[in-house]
Protein backbone atom coordinates (compact mmCIF):
# COMPACT_ATOMS: atom_id res chain seq x y z
CA UNK A 1 0.00 0.00 0.00
CA UNK A 2 2.85 4.40 4.07
CA UNK A 3 3.90 3.73 1.58
CA UNK A 4 5.26 0.05 4.39
CA UNK A 5 7.24 2.82 5.26
CA UNK A 6 7.39 6.23 8.63
CA UNK A 7 8.48 2.06 6.36
CA UNK A 8 9.43 -0.79 6.40
CA UNK A 9 9.02 -1.88 5.71
CA UNK A 10 6.63 -1.77 5.06
CA UNK A 11 4.52 3.03 5.70
CA UNK A 12 1.53 1.38 9.72
CA UNK A 13 -1.07 -1.60 9.18
CA UNK A 14 -4.74 -0.94 9.71
CA UNK A 15 -5.36 -2.97 12.87
CA UNK A 16 -9.26 -2.97 12.44
CA UNK A 17 -11.74 -0.44 12.20
CA UNK A 18 -13.73 0.64 15.19
CA UNK A 19 -12.72 0.88 18.63
CA UNK A 20 -10.52 -1.82 18.89
CA UNK A 21 -8.88 -2.90 22.42
CA UNK A 22 -5.99 -5.29 22.88
CA UNK A 23 -6.04 -7.67 25.98
CA UNK A 24 -3.34 -9.01 27.99
CA UNK A 25 -0.61 -10.21 26.67
CA UNK A 26 -1.04 -13.76 28.32
CA UNK A 27 -4.97 -13.80 27.08
CA UNK A 28 -3.15 -14.32 23.45
CA UNK A 29 -4.04 -17.63 22.02
CA UNK A 30 -1.36 -19.84 22.23
CA UNK A 31 -0.38 -23.46 20.30
CA UNK A 32 0.04 -25.64 23.19
CA UNK A 33 2.12 -28.40 21.89
CA UNK A 34 1.34 -31.62 24.78
CA UNK A 35 4.60 -32.89 24.43
CA UNK A 36 5.95 -29.66 26.12
CA UNK A 37 4.41 -29.13 29.87
CA UNK A 38 4.39 -25.93 31.57
CA UNK A 39 6.45 -26.34 34.72
CA UNK A 40 5.53 -23.95 38.12
CA UNK A 41 8.63 -21.63 37.35
CA UNK A 42 6.99 -20.52 33.89
CA UNK A 43 3.55 -20.64 35.73
CA UNK A 44 4.69 -18.36 38.19
CA UNK A 45 5.59 -16.05 35.77
CA UNK A 46 2.72 -15.91 34.04
CA UNK A 47 0.89 -14.86 37.50
CA UNK A 48 3.32 -11.28 37.64
CA UNK A 49 0.39 -8.46 37.23
CA UNK A 50 1.30 -6.32 33.75
CA UNK A 51 0.02 -3.40 32.01
CA UNK A 52 -2.13 -5.75 29.86
CA UNK A 53 -4.26 -6.97 33.37
CA UNK A 54 -4.80 -3.04 34.76
CA UNK A 55 -5.16 -0.63 31.01
CA UNK A 56 -6.07 -1.43 27.46
CA UNK A 57 -4.77 0.31 24.19
CA UNK A 58 -7.71 2.04 22.90
CA UNK A 59 -8.44 3.59 19.61
CA UNK A 60 -6.86 1.66 17.29
CA UNK A 61 -9.32 2.42 14.35
CA UNK A 62 -7.91 4.17 11.35
CA UNK A 63 -9.83 7.52 10.79
CA UNK A 64 -12.27 7.64 7.19
CA UNK A 65 -11.47 11.04 5.68
CA UNK A 66 -13.61 12.48 2.34
CA UNK A 67 -13.80 15.13 0.26
CA UNK A 68 -14.89 16.67 -2.91
CA UNK A 69 -12.42 17.31 -5.78
CA UNK A 70 -11.88 18.04 -9.47
CA UNK A 71 -9.93 16.17 -11.71
CA UNK A 72 -8.38 17.79 -14.86
CA UNK A 73 -6.26 16.36 -18.00
CA UNK A 74 -9.57 13.67 -19.31
CA UNK A 75 -9.17 14.62 -23.04
CA UNK A 76 -12.59 14.42 -23.09
CA UNK A 77 -14.00 11.49 -21.28
CA UNK A 78 -15.55 14.02 -18.41
CA UNK A 79 -18.66 15.61 -17.59
CA UNK A 80 -20.43 18.18 -16.54
CA UNK A 81 -21.67 17.41 -12.92
CA UNK A 82 -25.61 17.14 -12.16
CA UNK A 83 -26.37 19.31 -9.30
CA UNK A 84 -26.08 18.24 -6.15
CA UNK A 85 -24.14 19.33 -2.54
CA UNK A 86 -20.88 17.92 -3.56
CA UNK A 87 -21.23 20.44 -7.01
CA UNK A 88 -22.26 23.15 -4.23
CA UNK A 89 -19.39 22.43 -2.25
CA UNK A 90 -16.81 22.21 -5.13
CA UNK A 91 -17.64 25.37 -6.88
CA UNK A 92 -17.60 27.50 -3.66
CA UNK A 93 -14.10 25.94 -3.01
CA UNK A 94 -13.43 26.82 -6.23
CA UNK A 95 -14.80 30.19 -5.90
CA UNK A 96 -12.66 30.78 -2.19
CA UNK A 97 -9.19 30.05 -4.68
CA UNK A 98 -10.18 32.57 -7.24
CA UNK A 99 -10.82 29.66 -10.26
CA UNK A 100 -11.52 32.17 -13.18
CA UNK A 101 -15.52 31.25 -14.29
CA UNK A 102 -15.65 27.76 -12.05
CA UNK A 103 -19.14 26.98 -13.92
CA UNK A 104 -16.81 26.85 -17.20
CA UNK A 105 -14.56 24.80 -15.84
CA UNK A 106 -16.99 22.13 -14.41
CA UNK A 107 -18.45 22.27 -17.41
CA UNK A 108 -15.42 20.73 -19.63
CA UNK A 109 -15.61 17.49 -21.03
CA UNK A 110 -11.21 17.61 -19.78
CA UNK A 111 -12.71 17.66 -16.14
CA UNK A 112 -14.37 15.57 -13.79
CA UNK A 113 -15.87 16.36 -10.37
CA UNK A 114 -14.75 13.69 -8.04
CA UNK A 115 -15.33 11.72 -4.73
CA UNK A 116 -12.33 11.11 -2.79
CA UNK A 117 -11.49 8.82 0.47
CA UNK A 118 -8.54 8.04 2.48
CA UNK A 119 -7.77 6.20 5.90
CA UNK A 120 -5.26 7.99 8.77
CA UNK A 121 -3.61 5.11 10.49
CA UNK A 122 -2.68 5.08 13.77
CA UNK A 123 0.09 6.94 14.79
CA UNK A 124 0.56 8.79 12.00
CA UNK A 125 2.17 12.45 12.29
CA UNK A 126 1.49 15.65 10.73
CA UNK A 127 3.02 15.83 6.84
CA UNK A 128 2.93 11.95 6.14
CA UNK A 129 1.69 10.55 2.93
CA UNK A 130 -0.78 8.23 2.82
CA UNK A 131 -3.21 6.75 -0.28
CA UNK A 132 -6.27 8.44 -1.24
CA UNK A 133 -9.24 6.70 -3.45
CA UNK A 134 -10.25 8.34 -6.38
CA UNK A 135 -14.47 7.92 -7.45
CA UNK A 136 -17.19 9.15 -9.31
CA UNK A 137 -21.02 10.04 -7.77
CA UNK A 138 -23.72 8.19 -8.83
CA UNK A 139 -24.91 9.66 -12.27
CA UNK A 140 -22.18 11.08 -13.06
CA UNK A 141 -21.47 10.94 -17.29
CA UNK A 142 -17.27 10.70 -16.83
CA UNK A 143 -16.50 7.67 -18.71
CA UNK A 144 -13.07 7.58 -17.83
CA UNK A 145 -10.55 8.99 -15.01
CA UNK A 146 -7.42 8.01 -16.91
CA UNK A 147 -4.55 10.14 -17.83
CA UNK A 148 -6.40 12.59 -14.78
CA UNK A 149 -4.60 14.63 -12.55
CA UNK A 150 -6.57 15.69 -9.15
CA UNK A 151 -5.99 19.41 -8.02
CA UNK A 152 -5.42 19.88 -4.25
CA UNK A 153 -8.22 18.88 -2.44
CA UNK A 154 -9.65 19.46 1.33
CA UNK A 155 -10.39 15.91 3.52
CA UNK A 156 -12.52 15.81 6.47
CA UNK A 157 -14.37 13.57 8.97
CA UNK A 158 -18.24 13.74 6.44
CA UNK A 159 -21.28 12.60 6.70
CA UNK A 160 -24.62 12.85 4.78
CA UNK A 161 -27.50 12.87 6.85
CA UNK A 162 -31.19 13.53 5.30
CA UNK A 163 -29.46 14.11 1.69
CA UNK A 164 -27.45 16.76 3.11
CA UNK A 165 -23.44 16.71 3.15
CA UNK A 166 -21.84 17.47 6.83
CA UNK A 167 -18.39 17.92 6.89
CA UNK A 168 -15.83 18.74 9.81
CA UNK A 169 -12.72 20.03 10.81
CA UNK A 170 -9.68 19.55 7.79
CA UNK A 171 -7.61 16.16 9.01
CA UNK A 172 -5.58 16.03 5.22
CA UNK A 173 -4.75 17.19 1.66
CA UNK A 174 -4.66 15.25 -1.29
CA UNK A 175 -3.79 15.47 -5.17
CA UNK A 176 -1.51 14.05 -7.88
CA UNK A 177 -2.07 11.45 -10.96
CA UNK A 178 -4.76 9.40 -11.00
CA UNK A 179 -3.86 5.84 -11.60
CA UNK A 180 -6.66 3.80 -12.93
CA UNK A 181 -7.19 0.54 -15.27
CA UNK A 182 -6.19 -2.99 -14.96
CA UNK A 183 -5.16 -4.77 -10.79
CA UNK A 184 -2.67 -7.04 -12.63
CA UNK A 185 -0.13 -7.12 -15.22
CA UNK A 186 -2.48 -10.05 -16.92
CA UNK A 187 -5.04 -7.30 -17.51
CA UNK A 188 -3.04 -4.49 -18.81
CA UNK A 189 -5.13 -3.49 -22.55
CA UNK A 190 -8.44 -4.62 -20.95
CA UNK A 191 -11.04 -1.74 -21.16
CA UNK A 192 -13.11 -2.53 -18.14
CA UNK A 193 -15.62 0.39 -17.65
CA UNK A 194 -15.84 0.30 -14.18
CA UNK A 195 -11.73 -0.03 -13.96
CA UNK A 196 -11.84 3.45 -15.34
CA UNK A 197 -14.20 5.22 -13.29
CA UNK A 198 -12.39 4.49 -10.11
CA UNK A 199 -8.79 5.07 -9.34
CA UNK A 200 -6.11 5.85 -6.57
CA UNK A 201 -3.70 8.85 -5.97
CA UNK A 202 -0.04 6.70 -4.81
CA UNK A 203 0.62 8.91 -1.56
CA UNK A 204 -1.66 11.73 -2.77
CA UNK A 205 -2.90 12.19 0.68
CA UNK A 206 -0.80 14.06 3.27
CA UNK A 207 -1.90 14.25 6.82
CA UNK A 208 -2.13 17.84 8.88
CA UNK A 209 -2.72 16.44 11.99
CA UNK A 210 -0.93 13.73 14.49
CA UNK A 211 -2.85 11.21 15.74
CA UNK A 212 -1.42 9.81 19.41
CA UNK A 213 -2.94 6.53 21.01
CA UNK A 214 -4.48 5.73 24.31
CA UNK A 215 -4.33 3.90 27.11
CA UNK A 216 -7.68 3.22 28.82
CA UNK A 217 -7.45 1.75 32.62
CA UNK A 218 -9.91 -0.99 33.55
CA UNK A 219 -13.02 0.46 35.35
CA UNK A 220 -11.25 -1.56 39.08
CA UNK A 221 -8.01 0.49 38.22
CA UNK A 222 -9.57 4.18 37.28
CA UNK A 223 -7.68 6.17 40.29
CA UNK A 224 -4.96 8.76 40.21
CA UNK A 225 -2.56 6.78 41.89
CA UNK A 226 -2.89 3.81 39.97
CA UNK A 227 -2.89 5.66 36.48
CA UNK A 228 0.42 7.47 37.40
CA UNK A 229 1.75 4.49 38.50
CA UNK A 230 1.00 2.45 34.84
CA UNK A 231 2.50 5.81 33.08
CA UNK A 232 5.98 5.88 35.22
CA UNK A 233 6.45 2.44 34.40
CA UNK A 234 6.27 3.08 31.03
CA UNK A 235 8.62 5.67 30.80
CA UNK A 236 11.12 3.85 33.21
CA UNK A 237 11.18 1.54 29.98
CA UNK A 238 9.96 4.28 27.38
CA UNK A 239 11.65 7.53 26.47
CA UNK A 240 12.82 9.67 23.15
CA UNK A 241 13.64 13.00 23.26
CA UNK A 242 10.99 15.42 22.03
CA UNK A 243 11.28 18.20 19.55
CA UNK A 244 14.04 20.87 21.04
CA UNK A 245 14.21 19.22 23.86
CA UNK A 246 17.67 18.35 25.48
CA UNK A 247 16.83 15.32 27.25
CA UNK A 248 14.49 12.35 26.99
CA UNK A 249 11.27 12.06 27.99
CA UNK A 250 8.79 9.71 29.12
CA UNK A 251 6.44 8.57 26.47
CA UNK A 252 3.28 8.11 28.53
CA UNK A 253 1.03 10.81 29.65
CA UNK A 254 -1.53 10.09 32.17
CA UNK A 255 -4.43 12.57 31.56
CA UNK A 256 -7.30 11.63 33.71
CA UNK A 257 -7.89 8.89 36.03
CA UNK A 258 -9.28 6.98 33.32
CA UNK A 259 -6.98 8.04 29.67
CA UNK A 260 -3.25 7.89 29.46
CA UNK A 261 -2.09 9.33 25.99
CA UNK A 262 0.86 7.32 24.56
CA UNK A 263 3.52 8.78 22.36
CA UNK A 264 5.17 5.92 19.60
CA UNK A 265 8.66 5.44 20.98
CA UNK A 266 11.28 5.95 17.39
CA UNK A 267 13.07 2.23 17.35
CA UNK A 268 8.90 0.81 16.79
CA UNK A 269 7.90 3.21 14.26
CA UNK A 270 7.78 0.57 11.50
CA UNK A 271 5.94 -1.98 14.01
CA UNK A 272 3.24 -0.34 15.86
CA UNK A 273 1.67 -3.34 17.14
CA UNK A 274 4.90 -4.76 18.60
CA UNK A 275 5.12 -1.69 20.19
CA UNK A 276 1.97 -2.15 22.10
CA UNK A 277 2.36 -5.56 22.98
CA UNK A 278 5.96 -4.83 24.85
CA UNK A 279 3.93 -2.20 26.62
CA UNK A 280 1.13 -4.24 27.74
CA UNK A 281 3.63 -6.94 28.83
CA UNK A 282 5.52 -4.87 30.84
CA UNK A 283 5.41 -6.06 35.06
CA UNK A 284 3.73 -3.71 37.07
CA UNK A 285 5.59 -4.53 40.06
CA UNK A 286 9.38 -4.84 39.41
CA UNK A 287 11.28 -7.24 42.06
CA UNK A 288 15.18 -6.85 41.74
CA UNK A 289 15.55 -9.34 44.41
CA UNK A 290 14.19 -11.75 41.57
CA UNK A 291 15.39 -10.28 38.72
CA UNK A 292 18.27 -13.44 38.06
CA UNK A 293 15.10 -15.65 39.01
CA UNK A 294 12.54 -14.26 36.49
CA UNK A 295 15.36 -14.01 33.89
CA UNK A 296 15.94 -17.86 34.62
CA UNK A 297 12.25 -18.66 33.89
CA UNK A 298 12.02 -16.56 30.73
CA UNK A 299 15.19 -18.22 29.39
CA UNK A 300 13.33 -21.82 29.55
CA UNK A 301 9.89 -20.35 28.08
CA UNK A 302 12.27 -19.07 25.22
CA UNK A 303 13.84 -22.71 24.66
CA UNK A 304 10.30 -24.11 23.44
CA UNK A 305 8.57 -22.71 20.13
CA UNK A 306 5.14 -22.65 21.90
CA UNK A 307 6.15 -19.73 24.66
CA UNK A 308 9.09 -18.30 22.87
CA UNK A 309 6.99 -15.62 21.65
CA UNK A 310 5.78 -14.42 24.68
CA UNK A 311 8.90 -14.38 26.95
CA UNK A 312 11.18 -13.09 23.83
CA UNK A 313 8.23 -9.68 24.60
CA UNK A 314 8.96 -10.04 28.17
CA UNK A 315 12.76 -10.25 27.71
CA UNK A 316 12.26 -6.96 25.57
CA UNK A 317 9.70 -5.23 27.98
CA UNK A 318 12.98 -5.74 30.38
CA UNK A 319 15.61 -3.97 28.84
CA UNK A 320 19.00 -4.08 28.62
CA UNK A 321 19.34 -6.96 31.39
CA UNK A 322 17.20 -9.10 28.65
CA UNK A 323 19.70 -9.24 26.16
CA UNK A 324 22.34 -12.16 27.68
CA UNK A 325 19.62 -14.39 27.77
CA UNK A 326 18.40 -13.35 24.43
CA UNK A 327 21.68 -13.78 22.44
CA UNK A 328 22.64 -17.28 24.58
CA UNK A 329 19.08 -18.42 22.32
CA UNK A 330 21.08 -17.24 19.67
CA UNK A 331 22.30 -21.01 19.17
CA UNK A 332 19.40 -22.91 19.76
CA UNK A 333 18.70 -25.56 17.53
CA UNK A 334 15.34 -24.69 16.66
CA UNK A 335 15.16 -21.70 13.74
CA UNK A 336 11.34 -20.49 15.13
CA UNK A 337 12.73 -20.14 18.81
CA UNK A 338 16.50 -18.04 17.36
CA UNK A 339 13.88 -15.72 15.22
CA UNK A 340 12.22 -14.87 18.11
CA UNK A 341 15.44 -13.97 20.12
CA UNK A 342 16.93 -12.10 17.18
CA UNK A 343 13.72 -9.93 16.56
CA UNK A 344 13.49 -8.73 20.62
CA UNK A 345 16.84 -8.45 19.99
CA UNK A 346 16.51 -5.79 17.09
CA UNK A 347 14.46 -3.87 19.13
CA UNK A 348 16.97 -3.87 21.84
CA UNK A 349 19.47 -2.41 19.16
CA UNK A 350 21.58 -5.42 19.38
CA UNK A 351 23.69 -6.37 15.72
CA UNK A 352 23.99 -10.00 16.94
CA UNK A 353 20.54 -10.73 15.76
CA UNK A 354 21.14 -9.78 11.77
CA UNK A 355 21.97 -12.98 10.97
CA UNK A 356 19.48 -15.17 12.48
CA UNK A 357 16.90 -12.69 10.71
CA UNK A 358 18.16 -12.66 7.33
CA UNK A 359 18.07 -16.19 7.41
CA UNK A 360 14.63 -15.96 8.53
CA UNK A 361 13.20 -13.89 6.02
CA UNK A 362 15.08 -15.47 3.05
CA UNK A 363 14.27 -19.40 4.69
CA UNK A 364 10.39 -18.54 6.47
CA UNK A 365 8.11 -17.35 4.19
CA UNK A 366 5.53 -17.27 7.24
CA UNK A 367 7.44 -14.95 9.34
CA UNK A 368 9.19 -13.29 6.37
CA UNK A 369 7.77 -9.76 7.26
CA UNK A 370 8.84 -9.33 11.03
CA UNK A 371 12.23 -10.93 9.84
CA UNK A 372 12.16 -7.95 7.38
CA UNK A 373 10.75 -5.21 9.91
CA UNK A 374 12.97 -5.66 12.54
CA UNK A 375 16.27 -5.47 10.39
CA UNK A 376 14.46 -2.07 8.94
CA UNK A 377 14.02 -1.39 13.22
CA UNK A 378 18.13 -2.06 13.84
CA UNK A 379 19.75 1.03 12.16
CA UNK A 380 23.34 -0.49 11.89
CA UNK A 381 25.76 -1.29 8.88
CA UNK A 382 25.10 -5.00 9.78
CA UNK A 383 21.44 -4.81 8.45
CA UNK A 384 22.75 -2.87 5.57
CA UNK A 385 24.44 -5.89 4.83
CA UNK A 386 21.94 -7.94 5.72
CA UNK A 387 19.63 -6.69 3.24
CA UNK A 388 21.28 -5.98 0.23
CA UNK A 389 22.38 -9.97 -0.26
CA UNK A 390 18.56 -10.39 -0.06
CA UNK A 391 18.34 -8.37 -2.62
CA UNK A 392 20.40 -10.23 -4.58
CA UNK A 393 17.77 -13.68 -4.29
CA UNK A 394 14.81 -14.91 -6.17
CA UNK A 395 11.76 -14.31 -4.36
CA UNK A 396 10.38 -10.90 -5.68
CA UNK A 397 8.61 -10.72 -2.20
CA UNK A 398 11.77 -10.83 0.09
CA UNK A 399 13.91 -9.02 -2.92
CA UNK A 400 11.69 -5.95 -2.85
CA UNK A 401 10.63 -6.75 0.80
CA UNK A 402 14.02 -6.15 1.27
CA UNK A 403 14.43 -2.57 -0.87
CA UNK A 404 11.71 -0.94 1.19
CA UNK A 405 13.20 -2.24 4.50
CA UNK A 406 16.49 -0.88 3.34
CA UNK A 407 14.40 2.51 1.95
CA UNK A 408 13.01 2.65 5.31
CA UNK A 409 16.13 2.65 7.74
CA UNK A 410 17.99 5.60 5.62
CA UNK A 411 15.88 7.15 2.12
CA UNK A 412 18.91 8.75 0.65
CA UNK A 413 21.40 5.44 0.78
CA UNK A 414 23.36 5.44 -1.70
CA UNK A 415 23.17 2.02 -2.32
CA UNK A 416 18.97 2.70 -3.42
CA UNK A 417 20.52 4.93 -6.35
CA UNK A 418 17.39 7.18 -5.87
CA UNK A 419 16.16 9.46 -9.03
CA UNK A 420 13.51 12.25 -8.75
CA UNK A 421 11.79 11.88 -12.69
CA UNK A 422 10.55 14.93 -13.27
CA UNK A 423 9.10 15.55 -9.64
CA UNK A 424 6.35 12.70 -10.43
CA UNK A 425 7.60 9.30 -8.66
CA UNK A 426 10.96 7.56 -8.07
CA UNK A 427 13.40 5.03 -10.10
CA UNK A 428 15.74 3.08 -8.57
CA UNK A 429 18.26 1.37 -10.60
CA UNK A 430 20.06 -1.14 -7.78
CA UNK A 431 23.68 -2.86 -8.54
CA UNK A 432 22.06 -6.44 -7.29
CA UNK A 433 23.53 -9.83 -9.06
CA UNK A 434 20.26 -11.77 -9.11
CA UNK A 435 18.22 -12.58 -12.15
CA UNK A 436 17.15 -9.21 -13.57
CA UNK A 437 14.12 -7.67 -11.84
CA UNK A 438 11.09 -4.49 -12.46
CA UNK A 439 9.02 -4.02 -9.47
CA UNK A 440 6.11 -1.56 -10.05
CA UNK A 441 3.54 -0.20 -7.00
CA UNK A 442 -0.15 0.21 -7.18
CA UNK A 443 -0.36 1.77 -3.35
CA UNK A 444 1.55 3.57 -1.32
CA UNK A 445 5.00 5.35 -2.93
CA UNK A 446 4.60 5.65 -6.83
CA UNK A 447 7.80 4.43 -7.64
CA UNK A 448 10.09 1.72 -10.17
CA UNK A 449 12.56 -0.56 -9.17
CA UNK A 450 15.00 -2.05 -11.58
CA UNK A 451 16.88 -4.92 -9.64
CA UNK A 452 19.99 -5.45 -11.80
CA UNK A 453 21.35 -1.93 -14.03
CA UNK A 454 21.19 -1.48 -17.55
CA UNK A 455 18.77 -3.72 -18.25
CA UNK A 456 17.04 -3.30 -21.84
CA UNK A 457 13.89 -3.42 -24.12
CA UNK A 458 13.67 -6.04 -26.40
CA UNK A 459 13.01 -4.85 -30.07
CA UNK A 460 10.98 -4.95 -31.85
CA UNK A 461 8.82 -2.87 -29.92
CA UNK A 462 5.93 -0.61 -30.24
CA UNK A 463 4.22 1.03 -27.13
CA UNK A 464 1.48 3.32 -26.55
CA UNK A 465 1.70 6.22 -23.58
CA UNK A 466 -2.09 7.35 -22.98
CA UNK A 467 -3.44 8.83 -26.48
CA UNK A 468 -0.50 11.11 -27.72
CA UNK A 469 2.93 9.09 -27.17
CA UNK A 470 4.43 6.01 -28.78
CA UNK A 471 7.48 4.06 -28.31
CA UNK A 472 9.11 2.42 -31.16
CA UNK A 473 12.24 0.34 -31.73
CA UNK A 474 12.69 -1.77 -34.88
CA UNK A 475 15.10 -4.74 -34.27
CA UNK A 476 18.17 -3.56 -36.35
CA UNK A 477 17.96 -0.10 -34.10
CA UNK A 478 19.98 0.32 -31.05
CA UNK A 479 17.70 3.42 -30.08
CA UNK A 480 14.21 4.14 -29.11
CA UNK A 481 12.22 6.52 -30.84
CA UNK A 482 9.63 8.32 -28.26
CA UNK A 483 7.23 10.37 -30.49
CA UNK A 484 4.42 12.76 -29.11
CA UNK A 485 1.61 13.90 -31.17
CA UNK A 486 -1.21 15.98 -29.69
CA UNK A 487 -4.03 18.58 -31.53
CA UNK A 488 -2.80 21.90 -31.31
CA UNK A 489 0.66 21.22 -30.30
CA UNK A 490 3.51 20.76 -31.68
CA UNK A 491 5.05 17.32 -32.71
CA UNK A 492 7.83 15.99 -30.19
CA UNK A 493 10.26 13.90 -31.17
CA UNK A 494 13.22 12.33 -29.08
CA UNK A 495 15.87 9.45 -29.87
CA UNK A 496 17.76 7.32 -26.70
CA UNK A 497 19.37 4.44 -26.07
CA UNK A 498 16.70 1.22 -25.30
CA UNK A 499 17.86 1.03 -21.55
CA UNK A 500 14.52 0.79 -19.44
CA UNK A 501 15.81 3.72 -17.52
CA UNK A 502 16.15 5.63 -20.13
CA UNK A 503 13.07 5.43 -21.85
CA UNK A 504 11.64 5.81 -18.31
CA UNK A 505 13.27 9.34 -18.17
CA UNK A 506 12.66 10.57 -21.71
CA UNK A 507 8.86 9.40 -21.42
CA UNK A 508 8.24 11.60 -18.81
CA UNK A 509 10.09 14.51 -20.26
CA UNK A 510 7.61 14.00 -22.98
CA UNK A 511 4.86 14.82 -20.08
CA UNK A 512 4.19 10.94 -19.10
CA UNK A 513 2.95 10.08 -15.57
CA UNK A 514 3.93 7.69 -13.32
CA UNK A 515 0.81 6.02 -14.32
CA UNK A 516 1.73 5.77 -17.75
CA UNK A 517 5.07 4.40 -16.71
CA UNK A 518 3.63 1.58 -15.46
CA UNK A 519 1.22 1.15 -18.47
CA UNK A 520 4.01 1.14 -20.81
CA UNK A 521 6.07 -1.36 -18.55
CA UNK A 522 2.96 -4.12 -17.98
CA UNK A 523 2.92 -3.91 -21.87
CA UNK A 524 6.27 -4.72 -22.54
CA UNK A 525 5.89 -7.38 -20.02
CA UNK A 526 2.94 -8.52 -21.96
CA UNK A 527 4.67 -8.85 -25.32
CA UNK A 528 7.65 -10.26 -24.33
CA UNK A 529 10.02 -6.94 -25.02
CA UNK A 530 11.68 -7.61 -21.44
CA UNK A 531 14.02 -9.98 -20.51
CA UNK A 532 13.14 -9.16 -16.63
CA UNK A 533 10.59 -10.47 -14.41
CA UNK A 534 7.74 -7.71 -14.00
CA UNK A 535 6.08 -8.11 -10.44
CA UNK A 536 3.48 -5.47 -8.51
CA UNK A 537 3.26 -5.12 -4.94
CA UNK A 538 5.22 -7.77 -4.28
CA UNK A 539 5.59 -7.18 -0.19
CA UNK A 540 5.61 -10.35 2.19
CA UNK A 541 1.73 -10.56 4.45
CA UNK A 542 1.08 -11.15 7.72
CA UNK A 543 -1.27 -14.47 8.65
CA UNK A 544 0.68 -16.81 6.95
CA UNK A 545 0.58 -20.39 8.23
CA UNK A 546 3.76 -21.18 10.12
CA UNK A 547 5.04 -25.31 9.81
CA UNK A 548 6.26 -26.50 13.37
CA UNK A 549 6.88 -29.74 14.12
CA UNK A 550 4.50 -31.26 11.04
CA UNK A 551 1.76 -28.50 12.47
CA UNK A 552 0.45 -25.66 10.94
CA UNK A 553 0.67 -22.92 13.41
CA UNK A 554 -1.36 -19.69 12.60
CA UNK A 555 0.61 -16.81 12.76
CA UNK A 556 -1.95 -13.99 13.58
CA UNK A 557 -0.02 -10.97 14.15
CA UNK A 558 -0.80 -8.05 12.40
CA UNK A 559 1.87 -7.65 9.07
CA UNK A 560 4.51 -5.30 8.79
CA UNK A 561 4.00 -4.48 5.44
CA UNK A 562 0.03 -3.61 4.53
CA UNK A 563 -0.32 -4.67 1.22
CA UNK A 564 -3.32 -3.60 -0.79
CA UNK A 565 -2.15 -6.30 -3.84
CA UNK A 566 -0.19 -9.31 -3.74
CA UNK A 567 0.51 -10.12 -7.43
CA UNK A 568 2.45 -13.85 -6.66
CA UNK A 569 2.79 -16.52 -4.29
CA UNK A 570 6.32 -16.15 -2.23
CA UNK A 571 8.54 -17.73 -3.97
CA UNK A 572 6.89 -18.55 -7.17
CA UNK A 573 9.05 -17.99 -10.74
CA UNK A 574 6.03 -15.35 -12.23
CA UNK A 575 3.21 -13.84 -11.25
CA UNK A 576 0.04 -15.65 -9.93
CA UNK A 577 -3.54 -14.04 -10.05
CA UNK A 578 -3.76 -11.24 -7.23
CA UNK A 579 -5.48 -11.21 -4.08
CA UNK A 580 -6.61 -8.80 -1.84
CA UNK A 581 -3.93 -9.33 1.15
CA UNK A 582 -5.41 -8.57 5.25
CA UNK A 583 -5.70 -5.41 5.90
CA UNK A 584 -4.27 -5.78 9.48
CA UNK A 585 -0.73 -4.07 9.85
CA UNK A 586 0.98 -1.40 10.57
CA UNK A 587 2.35 1.00 8.97
CA UNK A 588 5.64 0.33 7.77
CA UNK A 589 6.52 4.07 5.85
CA UNK A 590 8.78 1.55 4.83
CA UNK A 591 7.17 -1.90 4.14
CA UNK A 592 3.48 -0.64 3.93
CA UNK A 593 1.53 -0.18 1.05
CA UNK A 594 -1.10 1.66 2.85
CA UNK A 595 -4.78 1.34 2.13
CA UNK A 596 -5.57 1.37 6.00
CA UNK A 597 -9.14 1.21 5.70
CA UNK A 598 -10.61 -2.47 6.37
Amino acid sequence: MKPFLSLLLFGLFALSTGCTLIGKMSDAPEIEDPEVKQDEATSLEDDVLRIGDVARVFDLNSVKVEGVGLVMKLDGTGSDPALSAWHQILLEEMKKRDVADPNKVLASPDTSLVLIRGYLRPGISKGDPFDVEVFLPDGSATTSLKGGWLMEAHLSEGATVAGHVMTGRTYAKASGPVMVGPTSEGDEGKNDNAQLRRGRVLGGGASLTARTLSMIMLKEHQTGPEVIRVGERINRRFSAYGHGAKQKEGLATPKTNKYIELQVSPRYKHNLPRYLEVIQSLALEERPSQKEQNLAILEEMLGHPTTARRASLRLEGIGADGIRVLKRVLENPDPEVRFYAAEALAYLGDPACARTLQETARDEPALRVWALTALASLDEAISHQMLVELMDGTSAETRYGAFRALWAMDPRDPFLRSENVGGRFHLHELDTQGVPMIHLTRSFRPEVVLFGRDQEFLPPLMLKVGKHILVVANTEDDQVKISRFAIDEEDQKVECSRKVSDVIRNVVKLGATYPDVVSILLQADQRHNLLARVAVDALPEGGRVLVRDRREVPETRPGLFPTEYVSESPDSTGPAPEKKADSTATDFGILSNEDSGS
